[in-house]
């Protein structure tokens, strides 16, 4: 099934006219006035990229940059909307979007490719986000009144942030008081994003030095039915006496007849963030601060819908010889219903940081993080003693501890060098445990642990960068880090499959140096090229995880993984003109090697009760394949007028696997939850009391099975091609109140990314500033 309404992004026409509409409207915007906001600086200070201050036309990266205002502006209800196309080459769903019709759950992220927990995403660049069980990353943990701004760096990064930054690193800076500042916030969304917000925050800076920052949010969001759908795949028509009608005929993704027979009703989700920090400054030159952060959600369910009507009415559960287009069910019960059970999360960060001048102009940085998570979540049982209201099914916990500690030097060496070294410590624990429950509808009827997992994982790390001043226009960073990573464990599978296993302490090294030099050409336009090597230490899930099955397949971890390694390259320029416009462009390429992949074999048992004799096929994670991704990104922003500001950006990307070791046919099959052609058309506007935004993108060919063969692309299951469009529109009533309007899927677009995308819905918000 195809769209016939997506422009073809693929066709080198359309590359060209988005590159000339990039050019043309910023040098268009020469004879334009200047936009008056914060976001039309010719060149934002920027930390990430060097771990230094910086403007973004000296880094050697193109860092995207968005700040408090710009998320202020936008549609944005939590941290995923703002990254979701406000960035070139980063492609986001799932959980943290707040557009879904859930509030909890990981996010998918991928960035120059570099999809899963390959992207690095940090908090005021020390905290990791991803989780130390899958390295998912939860992007609903903090607020965004908290976000001062954040700053992606594109590209290879290990060299000064480790393992995982291989596509690039998100670094969320928080917000620090600078004087008394009270805020307040409701949204309350309709339709298909039906919603209530309640947000508080309160800074203040006092005269003896001492800052408070103190903030609280709530939301409820009520999901929506036809979101997730029921659906069967009938067979050969027999004795089927009873026929049906209300379904509705389709394919799967592979494209497979079935029926849509109902949905798996609303799925109504809760979160709530609570942060508190204190800040004191010692000195001028000094300064601490510490904290702790509080975020918990939950999934729960509501009854499921079932189409189907006979001659006799609605069809109820049991039923059997049901004839479906002249084809058969053999019986259809609840508990062949694939139902959602609730999921629960809690994640809590403590962290503490001094900063200050030592020895006159050596600049000290210390940070601590423990991030602290516990997530469980409920699956039905297969039997007919499981029902819809309850029966036996499990429980799976997955609690989970992350620690990273940074010791950072700055200083001047000579008039043309600027060292930035330091050392890291972290460390991450998996205690994972699947129960069986007797009630599959209740978490404290738990009766015996099935399977369980420990895993330990220590990465003990040096790095050191030099910026060195070639010349007035030429700077050269030369850095590398040293990373030790060891881990250890204990697995217990189901009885009858290695029910024992210690896994003794094993270790690898890996060396991630990098070069880049920057180019001021003339004033305004600089050149930028790096190449460096990273590295991804696999999860403690892909280690130790216990045995999970999906559908045919049994997917088991694998303790014997290595790190996986990548080579990059890229090359770009920054163009700044002093009306305010800005270019962006880049190419880049990079290789991973001894990429972790899934190799399937024939599942020959033996079975268990947790492994039931459906499975056919056994899925291994192993160092199995090498990919290569390499693709353009281009993106710009310019004043239309004193008060309107256009930005548009477009990213090709072409990321396949070039080794298969699998036996599954991989070779040359496009990376999963990459797409290959990406765009975005936004405008922010600001006159006198009104304001507002509007953002349109594109997500171009994805693929979310490994072996591409998830060819329909406009079914439920399936993830679309598609351009949507929101917008936003405020108006300050008085100095301290503003009232806002959202629209989110402005066009009402239909588009799946698995489940069915929320259509247009509409929110309401007032703010309050004091």
């Amino acid at each position: 099934m195809k769209n016939t309404h997506l422009p073809d992004v693929c066709a080198p026409a359309f590359r060209r006219k988005i590159l000339g509409a990039l050019v043309a409207s910023a040098f268009a915007g020469t004879f334009a006035p200047a936009f008056a906001d914060e976001d039309s600086q010719l060149s934002h200070v920027v930390v990430s990229a060097s771990k230094i201050e910086q403007a973004t036309a000296e880094a050697p990266s193109n860092v995207s940059v968005i700040t408090a205002s710009k998320i202020e502006n936008s549609n944005a209800i939590r941290l995923g909307d703002v990254l979701t196309a406000q960035v070139p080459a980063l492609y986001l769903r799932g959980g943290a979007v707040g557009n879904t019709s859930r509030d909890a759950g990981s996010s998918i992220i991928s960035l120059r490719g570099a999809y899963g927990a390959r992207t690095k995403v940090v908090i005021d660049g020390v905290a990791s986000l991803a989780d130390a069980n899958s390295g998912n990353l939860n992007l609903s943990t903090l607020g965004l009144g908290d976000v001062e701004r954040i700053e992606v760096v594109p590209g290879v990064s290990s060299s000064l942030y480790g393992s995982d930054a291989i596509g690039g690193v998100i670094n969320v800076i928080t917000k620090a008081p600078t004087k008394r500042e009270i805020n307040a916030g409701y949204t309350q969304g309709f339709g298909d994003g039906e919603r209530t917000k309640y947000e508080f925050g309160y800074r203040d800076r006092f005269a003896s030095g001492l800052g408070v920052s103190l903030s609280y949010y709530h939301q409820k969001m009520e999901g929506y039915a036809k979101n997730d759908f029921l659906t069967v795949k009938p067979g050969a028509c027999g004795t089927c006496t009873t026929a049906v009608s209300g379904w509705t005929k389709t394919v799967d993704n592979t494209g497979v007849t079935q029926y849509i027979i109902g949905d798996k009703g609303a799925v109504a989700s809760t979160a709530q963030n609570f942060n508190a920090t204190l800040f004191y400054d010692i000195s001028p030159d000094s300064k601490v601060k510490a904290g702790l952060t509080y975020y918990d959600s939950k999934i729960g369910y509501s009854p499921y819908n079932l189409y189907l009507k006979s001659a006799a009415g609605d069809v109820t559960l049991p039923a059997t010889n049901l004839q479906i287009d002249g084809k058969r069910i053999a019986s259809l019960t609840e508990a062949s219903l694939s139902l959602p059970g609730e999921n629960s999360k809690v994640d809590k960060r403590y962290f503490a940081g001094y900063e200050g001048k030592i020895f006159g102009d050596y600049l000290l940085k210390f940070d601590v993080s423990r991030f602290d998570r516990d997530a469980f979540y409920l699956s039905k049982g297969t039997t007919a003693a499981t029902s819809y209201s309850g029966g036996p099914g499990t429980a799976t916990h997955t609690p989970n501890i992350t620690n990273d500690a940074q010791l950072q030097l700055s200083f001047g060496a000579g008039n043309d060098h600027f060292i930035v070294t330091g050392l890291a410590v972290n460390t991450g624990q998996l205690n994972r445990r699947v129960y069986t429950v007797s009630d599959w509808r209740n978490d404290d009827s738990k009766t015996a642990t099935t399977d369980s997992a420990d895993g330990y994982t220590r990465t003990n790390s040096i790095f050191i960068q030099d910026q060195y001043s070639l010349t007035s226009a030429a700077t050269l960073y030369l850095g590398a880090r040293y990373d030790d990573w060891s881990t250890h464990g204990t697995i217990k599978k189901p009885a009858g499959i290695n029910p024992l296993v210690n896994v003794d302490e094993h270790s690898y090294s890996a060396l991630s140096p990098r070069v880049a030099l920057v180019y001021k050409l003339i004033d305004g336009v600089t050149l930028k090229s790096s190449m460096g090597n990273a590295f991804r230490a696999p999860t403690l899930y892909d280690l130790y995880a216990a045995d999970t099955v999906s559908g045919a397949k049994l997917i088991t971890s694998d303790f014997n993984l290595k790190p996986e390694k990548a080579q990059a390259w890229d090359l770009g320029t920054e163009i700044n003109l002093k009306n305010g416009a800005n270019i962006r462009m880049a190419y880049f390429h990079t290789k991973i090697s001894d990429m972790i992949y899934s190799k399937e074999t024939t599942y020959t048992g033996p079975y268990t009760a947790s492994i039931p004799a459906t499975v056919t096929i056994l899925s291994q994670k192993t160092n199995a394949a090498e990919g290569l991704t390499k693709g353009v990104e281009l993106s710009g922003d310019m004043p239309l007028t004193r008060w309107l500001r256009a930005s548009a950006s477009y990213t090709y990307t072409d990321a396949r696997i070039t080794k298969d070791n699998t036996g599954t046919g991989l070779l040359d099959k496009q990376l999963v939850f990459v797409p290959k052609n990406m765009a975005s058309l936004g405008l922010d506007a600001k006159y006198h009391q009104w304001s507002g935004s509007w953002l349109s993108r594109y997500s171009g060919l994805t693929y979310s099975n490994a072996t591409n063969s998830d060819t329909e692309k406009n079914v439920y299951g399936g993830v679309s091609k598609y351009w949507v469009s929101d917008m936003k529109l405020s108006y300050q009533i008085d100095r301290n109140f503003k009232a806002s309007f959202l629209v989110n899927n402005v066009f009402d677009k239909k588009y799946y990314e698995y489940y069915l995308m929320p259509g247009r819905n509409l929110a309401l918000q007032v703010s309050a500033s004091f």
